[in-house]
């Protein structure tokens, strides 16, 4: 029976380039990407341009837009599998992302609760994606080295420039860029334990 199943496979396959060779070009194209509706190419248009602004930005604010975006071309019955893998990994940099901003944001303003609130929000779903500790340092030690560069083009800027106040500016960025490299130095003597946010004694020993 196996081998009796596989002679009609076979008869069946040298058959198929028949028939594809007797389709016209438009037959052919039709075949291998089936015409849309103006709805559907639009919802493909829709989904384009909303993962290339995640892809862009990197923040979770795009993400919603990209799910939504996505689930519409789905109902409207179209193959939405790509972007749903390169979604997932977009999704995991976004929160990334957001974690490490508001990580930074909330040190630098210890008394403002918002920055606090969002880090847990965007914490505990981070890490139900699978972000590890080991990740979100890597990605700390990376934005803390970028903020360095930045601060020290601006110095660069200042120090080529004639303006009011230039050496107040000058001061200033020299302590930001003093401040920023021995934060770079104990992140990676010390790496943080994300996970301690999470406690609520966590954040009462640092008032």
């Amino acid at each position: 029976m196996e081998r009796l199943n596989n002679n009609l496979g076979e008869k069946h396959n040298k058959r198929n380039p028949l028939k594809i060779a007797s389709l016209t070009s438009k037959q052919l194209k039709e075949l291998l990407h089936p015409t849309r509706t103006e709805e559907q190419e639009a919802a493909v248009k829709a989904v384009k341009s909303h993962m290339e602004n995640l892809k862009k930005v990197k923040k979770t604010g795009w993400l919603q837009q990209a799910k939504q975006a996505i689930q519409k071309a789905e109902d409207l019955g179209l193959d939405t599998t790509r972007y749903e893998k390169k979604l997932s990994v977009l999704e995991k940099e976004a929160y990334m992302n957001d974690i490490i901003d508001c990580f930074t944001k909330s040190d630098k303003y210890p008394d403002t609760t918002t920055f606090k609130e969002a880090l847990i929000k965007h914490l505990k779903k981070g890490l139900s994606l699978g972000i590890t500790n080991d990740e979100l340092n890597t990605k700390l030690i990376s934005f803390v080295g970028q903020a360095i560069e930045d601060q020290q083009k601006a110095y660069k800027i200042t120090l080529e420039k004639n303006q009011p106040n230039k050496k107040h500016i000058l001061n200033y960025h020299s302590k930001e860029i003093k401040f920023l490299e021995d934060q770079l130095k104990e992140i990676k003597e010390n790496p943080i334990d994300f996970t301690v946010f999470l406690d609520d004694q966590a954040w009462d020993s640092e008032k």
